[in-house]
């Protein structure tokens, strides 16, 4: 099945949308990674394994123009 976006959260209840975009990597997926945050203070390297990072609570027009 082909991926077009791995929309993730950054912090899950069982697990962390950085670890899992990195997990996703090493599996081949190249498609672009769009992580949702609510932490103000992501570094710059976490930042740049994703095509973008939006801040929550995000607007769905929002969303809808980065996946755009």
């Amino acid at each position: 099945a082909r991926i077009d976006v791995v929309l993730t959260d950054h912090r899950m209840p069982d697990g962390d949308g950085v670890a899992l975009a990195a997990a996703l990597r090493e599996r081949g997926i190249s498609a672009p990674m769009v992580l949702l945050s609510s932490d103000p203070d992501l570094t710059d390297a976490v930042r740049s394994r994703f095509a973008a990072v939006l801040a929550k609570p995000i607007l769905r027009a929002d969303l809808f123009r980065t996946l755009q």
